[in-house]
Protein backbone atom coordinates (compact mmCIF):
# COMPACT_ATOMS: atom_id res chain seq x y z
CA UNK A 1 0.00 0.00 0.00
CA UNK A 2 1.41 3.15 -0.92
CA UNK A 3 1.08 6.81 1.01
CA UNK A 4 -1.13 8.06 -1.88
CA UNK A 5 -3.69 5.69 -1.27
CA UNK A 6 -4.11 6.37 2.47
CA UNK A 7 -5.90 9.33 1.83
CA UNK A 8 -8.33 7.96 -0.26
CA UNK A 9 -9.19 4.83 1.73
CA UNK A 10 -9.39 7.68 5.15
CA UNK A 11 -11.98 10.31 2.50
CA UNK A 12 -14.10 7.30 1.41
CA UNK A 13 -14.48 5.99 5.31
CA UNK A 14 -15.61 9.62 6.01
CA UNK A 15 -17.50 10.01 3.26
CA UNK A 16 -19.85 7.04 4.25
CA UNK A 17 -19.81 7.80 7.43
CA UNK A 18 -21.55 11.26 6.34
CA UNK A 19 -23.53 9.34 4.45
CA UNK A 20 -25.08 6.55 7.38
CA UNK A 21 -25.12 9.52 9.48
CA UNK A 22 -27.14 11.74 6.80
CA UNK A 23 -29.52 8.53 6.68
CA UNK A 24 -30.04 7.71 10.26
CA UNK A 25 -30.89 11.97 10.47
CA UNK A 26 -33.75 11.24 7.74
CA UNK A 27 -34.56 7.38 9.73
CA UNK A 28 -35.08 9.11 13.10
CA UNK A 29 -38.08 12.36 12.23
CA UNK A 30 -37.51 14.65 14.68
CA UNK A 31 -40.63 14.05 15.94
CA UNK A 32 -39.22 11.17 18.15
CA UNK A 33 -36.79 13.22 20.53
CA UNK A 34 -40.36 15.51 20.84
CA UNK A 35 -42.64 14.29 23.14
CA UNK A 36 -46.39 14.30 22.12
CA UNK A 37 -48.86 16.38 24.48
CA UNK A 38 -51.13 13.68 25.44
CA UNK A 39 -51.58 15.13 28.92
CA UNK A 40 -55.24 16.13 30.33
CA UNK A 41 -57.86 14.04 30.80
CA UNK A 42 -59.55 11.25 28.40
CA UNK A 43 -63.57 9.92 28.50
CA UNK A 44 -63.73 6.21 27.72
CA UNK A 45 -67.13 5.33 26.83
CA UNK A 46 -68.76 8.04 28.50
CA UNK A 47 -68.29 6.03 31.75
CA UNK A 48 -65.36 7.16 33.14
CA UNK A 49 -62.33 9.56 32.53
CA UNK A 50 -58.76 9.45 33.32
CA UNK A 51 -56.21 11.86 33.76
CA UNK A 52 -52.69 11.32 32.59
CA UNK A 53 -49.74 12.33 34.19
CA UNK A 54 -46.16 11.62 34.19
CA UNK A 55 -44.58 8.90 36.64
CA UNK A 56 -40.86 8.64 36.23
CA UNK A 57 -40.90 9.35 33.23
CA UNK A 58 -43.67 6.66 32.18
CA UNK A 59 -47.48 7.31 31.20
CA UNK A 60 -49.85 6.70 33.65
CA UNK A 61 -53.22 8.02 34.35
CA UNK A 62 -56.08 7.83 37.23
CA UNK A 63 -59.81 8.12 37.52
CA UNK A 64 -60.64 11.82 37.45
CA UNK A 65 -64.66 11.33 36.89
CA UNK A 66 -67.07 7.96 37.03
CA UNK A 67 -71.06 8.59 35.29
CA UNK A 68 -71.96 6.42 38.57
CA UNK A 69 -69.42 7.90 41.31
CA UNK A 70 -71.73 6.38 44.21
CA UNK A 71 -72.57 2.57 45.02
CA UNK A 72 -76.50 1.80 45.49
CA UNK A 73 -76.27 2.69 48.93
CA UNK A 74 -75.05 6.23 48.51
CA UNK A 75 -71.11 5.55 49.28
CA UNK A 76 -68.11 6.43 46.84
CA UNK A 77 -67.84 3.34 44.91
CA UNK A 78 -64.66 1.01 45.38
CA UNK A 79 -62.32 -1.22 44.45
CA UNK A 80 -64.52 -4.48 45.59
CA UNK A 81 -63.34 -6.90 42.62
CA UNK A 82 -59.43 -5.84 43.22
CA UNK A 83 -58.11 -9.18 44.10
CA UNK A 84 -56.02 -8.35 47.04
CA UNK A 85 -58.60 -8.32 49.93
CA UNK A 86 -56.64 -5.75 51.96
CA UNK A 87 -57.75 -3.20 48.56
CA UNK A 88 -60.98 -3.49 48.09
CA UNK A 89 -62.51 -1.06 50.57
CA UNK A 90 -60.05 2.07 48.50
CA UNK A 91 -62.39 3.87 46.41
CA UNK A 92 -62.32 3.71 42.54
CA UNK A 93 -62.19 8.18 42.35
CA UNK A 94 -58.36 9.28 42.17
CA UNK A 95 -57.28 5.18 41.48
CA UNK A 96 -53.97 4.72 38.69
CA UNK A 97 -55.78 2.27 36.19
CA UNK A 98 -52.47 2.85 33.57
CA UNK A 99 -49.12 3.10 34.59
CA UNK A 100 -45.80 2.32 33.00
CA UNK A 101 -46.66 3.17 29.61
CA UNK A 102 -43.30 3.66 27.77
CA UNK A 103 -43.17 5.90 24.78
CA UNK A 104 -41.70 3.37 21.93
CA UNK A 105 -41.96 5.77 18.65
CA UNK A 106 -43.72 8.65 17.64
CA UNK A 107 -47.23 8.56 18.97
CA UNK A 108 -46.77 5.03 20.26
CA UNK A 109 -46.47 3.90 24.29
CA UNK A 110 -46.08 0.21 25.07
CA UNK A 111 -44.88 -2.25 27.65
CA UNK A 112 -47.75 -0.64 30.09
CA UNK A 113 -50.40 -1.84 32.31
CA UNK A 114 -54.28 -1.19 32.80
CA UNK A 115 -56.21 -2.41 35.90
CA UNK A 116 -59.85 -2.70 35.05
CA UNK A 117 -61.79 -2.74 38.60
CA UNK A 118 -64.92 -3.71 36.82
CA UNK A 119 -63.21 -7.41 36.87
CA UNK A 120 -60.27 -6.83 39.17
CA UNK A 121 -57.79 -7.67 36.72
CA UNK A 122 -54.30 -6.34 35.10
CA UNK A 123 -53.99 -6.60 31.41
CA UNK A 124 -50.97 -5.29 29.26
CA UNK A 125 -51.59 -1.75 27.56
CA UNK A 126 -50.15 -0.37 24.19
CA UNK A 127 -51.10 3.08 23.26
CA UNK A 128 -51.28 4.71 19.78
CA UNK A 129 -52.25 8.79 19.46
CA UNK A 130 -54.46 8.80 16.46
CA UNK A 131 -54.60 12.53 16.50
CA UNK A 132 -54.64 15.68 19.36
CA UNK A 133 -57.32 14.66 20.92
CA UNK A 134 -57.84 10.36 19.98
CA UNK A 135 -56.10 7.78 22.06
CA UNK A 136 -56.51 3.94 21.15
CA UNK A 137 -55.63 1.95 23.97
CA UNK A 138 -55.23 -1.88 23.38
CA UNK A 139 -55.36 -3.96 26.52
CA UNK A 140 -54.41 -7.39 26.35
CA UNK A 141 -53.83 -10.97 28.40
CA UNK A 142 -50.86 -13.14 26.15
CA UNK A 143 -50.45 -11.38 23.16
CA UNK A 144 -52.45 -8.01 21.10
CA UNK A 145 -53.95 -9.62 18.69
CA UNK A 146 -56.27 -11.23 21.40
CA UNK A 147 -57.15 -7.95 22.85
CA UNK A 148 -60.18 -5.35 22.80
CA UNK A 149 -59.24 -2.14 21.50
CA UNK A 150 -60.00 1.36 23.39
CA UNK A 151 -60.71 4.47 22.26
CA UNK A 152 -60.14 7.42 24.02
CA UNK A 153 -61.45 10.95 23.32
CA UNK A 154 -59.36 14.23 24.90
CA UNK A 155 -62.17 16.51 26.98
CA UNK A 156 -62.08 19.97 28.44
CA UNK A 157 -63.32 19.67 31.83
CA UNK A 158 -66.13 16.57 32.95
CA UNK A 159 -69.29 17.28 34.76
CA UNK A 160 -69.27 18.06 38.22
CA UNK A 161 -71.53 15.30 39.02
CA UNK A 162 -69.02 12.03 39.31
CA UNK A 163 -65.90 14.56 39.26
CA UNK A 164 -63.37 12.91 41.74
Amino acid sequence: MSVIDRPQRNSAAIHISVLVAALLGVAIPPTWAASPDVSGIWMIEDEVAVESYDCSGLLCARIAWLARPRDAAGQPRRDVKNPDKALRQRTLCGLTVIKGLRRTGPERWDGGSFYDPRDGQTYHLTMARQSPDVLTGRVYVLLPIFGKSQTMNRVQDVPAAGRC
